[in-house]
Protein backbone atom coordinates (compact mmCIF):
# COMPACT_ATOMS: atom_id res chain seq x y z
CA UNK A 1 0.00 0.00 0.00
CA UNK A 2 1.17 3.56 -0.74
CA UNK A 3 2.16 5.97 1.74
CA UNK A 4 -0.68 8.19 -0.25
CA UNK A 5 -3.21 5.38 0.31
CA UNK A 6 -2.13 5.15 4.08
CA UNK A 7 -3.08 8.40 5.12
CA UNK A 8 -6.04 8.79 3.31
CA UNK A 9 -7.50 5.65 4.79
CA UNK A 10 -6.25 6.82 8.17
CA UNK A 11 -7.85 10.20 7.62
CA UNK A 12 -11.26 8.59 6.68
CA UNK A 13 -11.10 6.16 9.67
CA UNK A 14 -10.49 8.83 12.14
CA UNK A 15 -12.75 11.23 10.96
CA UNK A 16 -15.66 8.43 11.11
CA UNK A 17 -14.39 6.92 14.64
CA UNK A 18 -14.22 10.59 15.86
CA UNK A 19 -18.29 11.53 14.37
CA UNK A 20 -19.57 7.86 15.55
CA UNK A 21 -18.40 7.84 18.66
CA UNK A 22 -19.17 11.78 19.42
CA UNK A 23 -22.96 10.56 17.54
CA UNK A 24 -22.93 7.79 20.44
CA UNK A 25 -22.08 9.74 22.91
CA UNK A 26 -19.66 10.47 25.51
CA UNK A 27 -18.88 7.95 28.63
CA UNK A 28 -16.63 7.62 31.23
CA UNK A 29 -15.22 3.84 31.67
CA UNK A 30 -17.34 3.90 35.35
CA UNK A 31 -20.43 4.14 33.23
CA UNK A 32 -19.93 2.24 30.33
CA UNK A 33 -21.69 -1.53 30.92
CA UNK A 34 -20.14 -4.67 29.43
CA UNK A 35 -21.78 -3.91 26.07
CA UNK A 36 -20.79 -0.51 25.68
CA UNK A 37 -17.08 -2.06 26.38
CA UNK A 38 -17.11 -4.58 23.64
CA UNK A 39 -19.10 -2.24 21.32
CA UNK A 40 -15.88 0.51 21.58
CA UNK A 41 -12.88 -2.52 21.12
CA UNK A 42 -15.19 -3.63 18.17
CA UNK A 43 -15.82 -0.14 16.58
CA UNK A 44 -11.57 0.45 17.48
CA UNK A 45 -10.95 -2.77 15.58
CA UNK A 46 -12.92 -2.11 12.40
CA UNK A 47 -11.41 0.92 12.59
CA UNK A 48 -8.06 0.19 12.47
CA UNK A 49 -9.42 -2.65 9.79
CA UNK A 50 -9.94 0.15 7.68
CA UNK A 51 -7.16 2.40 8.41
CA UNK A 52 -4.30 -0.20 7.35
CA UNK A 53 -5.88 -3.39 5.97
CA UNK A 54 -5.70 -2.98 2.11
CA UNK A 55 -8.00 -6.04 1.19
CA UNK A 56 -10.79 -4.02 2.82
CA UNK A 57 -12.43 -1.80 1.05
CA UNK A 58 -13.11 1.69 2.68
CA UNK A 59 -16.66 1.37 1.82
CA UNK A 60 -17.36 -1.72 3.13
CA UNK A 61 -15.42 -0.11 6.27
CA UNK A 62 -17.82 2.20 6.33
CA UNK A 63 -20.76 0.64 6.91
CA UNK A 64 -19.37 -1.47 9.11
CA UNK A 65 -19.05 1.26 11.28
CA UNK A 66 -21.96 2.86 10.27
CA UNK A 67 -24.02 -0.21 11.17
CA UNK A 68 -22.20 -1.64 14.08
CA UNK A 69 -23.46 2.28 15.52
CA UNK A 70 -26.72 1.81 14.57
CA UNK A 71 -26.98 -1.45 16.91
CA UNK A 72 -25.26 0.12 19.64
CA UNK A 73 -27.58 3.13 20.22
CA UNK A 74 -30.38 0.56 19.16
CA UNK A 75 -29.35 -1.24 22.05
CA UNK A 76 -28.91 1.76 24.55
CA UNK A 77 -32.14 3.38 23.28
CA UNK A 78 -33.45 -0.03 24.61
CA UNK A 79 -31.85 -0.64 27.43
CA UNK A 80 -33.52 2.53 28.69
CA UNK A 81 -36.42 2.03 27.75
CA UNK A 82 -37.19 -1.80 28.68
CA UNK A 83 -36.09 -3.44 32.11
CA UNK A 84 -36.96 -6.92 30.60
CA UNK A 85 -34.61 -6.28 27.39
CA UNK A 86 -31.94 -5.14 29.99
CA UNK A 87 -32.11 -7.70 31.63
CA UNK A 88 -32.01 -10.50 28.84
CA UNK A 89 -28.75 -8.82 27.75
CA UNK A 90 -27.05 -7.38 30.20
CA UNK A 91 -28.35 -10.30 33.30
CA UNK A 92 -28.30 -7.60 35.95
CA UNK A 93 -30.74 -3.79 36.12
CA UNK A 94 -27.92 -0.73 36.13
CA UNK A 95 -30.53 1.23 36.73
CA UNK A 96 -32.85 1.76 39.77
CA UNK A 97 -36.55 1.09 38.31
Amino acid sequence: MAIGELLLRLAIAFIALLALTRLMGRKEISQMTFFNFVSAISIGTIGASLAVDPSFSIRNGLIALAGWTVFTILLGFLDIKSKTARLCYCRESNYND
